[in-house]
């Protein structure tokens, strides 16, 4: 992030306190306002466009809109979070509490260990079953998180899982063996992860 690691180091990281305390979070030190506001903050808006990208056609038109919806109906006013939640919710389509209340007013950030095998069930099918431990936040704490299959001729398959609880399963039927899978595509969410035999 351009800072020295003896600043990073006296960081009190999560604990400094969630994205919405804004400039209190540097009250002991600059550096923690730094990490949750600009790095924080910056990785909570990445989520939004991958939540909001279509992945069928790769368009993140939806996030654009969103952006700029609110910008022109806040326009020299002082909007709050919830103002942002309800534009976020519009172009979403769906309720998004559960995102504000884990991302901008909590301090989780999940560990996922995740293993995957590959099997034909047909002639030219394959199954892809998968299955992701979760830690480091609450049982509660859930995220879509999407995973790719690369596949042959340049085709990529991307396919959202619901992560939440302890352990979450998923499997996908596949016309094509995948020749790359890639858990957290794009890193579209914030989080530890480790791939597990």
């Amino acid at each position: 992030f351009g800072l020295p690691p003896s600043s990073l180091m006296k960081s009190e990281g999560r604990a400094a306190g969630p994205i919405w305390m804004g400039i209190r979070l540097g009250e002991k030190l600059g550096v923690d306002y730094y990490l949750q506001t600009y790095e924080k903050g910056a990785w909570v808006m990445h989520m939004l466009r991958c939540l909001l990208t279509d992945y069928t056609t790769g368009s993140d038109e939806a996030f654009w809109k969103m952006l700029a919806e609110f910008y022109t109906t806040f326009a020299h006013k002082d909007p709050s979070t919830f103002d942002f939640q309800k534009i976020v919710e519009r172009h979403a389509g769906m309720p998004m509490d559960w995102f504000f209340q884990q991302w901008v007013w909590g301090t989780e950030i999940p560990k996922y260990e995740w293993n995957v095998h590959t099997e034909k069930i047909a002639k030219k099918d394959f199954l892809v079953r998968g299955v992701v431990r979760q830690t480091g936040a609450s049982l509660a704490f859930r995220m879509l998180v999407p995973i790719a299959f690369e596949l042959g001729n340049d085709q990529r398959r991307i396919e959202r899982v619901w992560m939440t609880g302890s352990e979450t399963t998923f499997e996908f039927r596949l016309s094509q063996k995948p020749k790359k899978i890639i858990f957290n595509y794009a890193r579209a969410v914030l989080c530890e992860e480790k791939k597990i035999d």
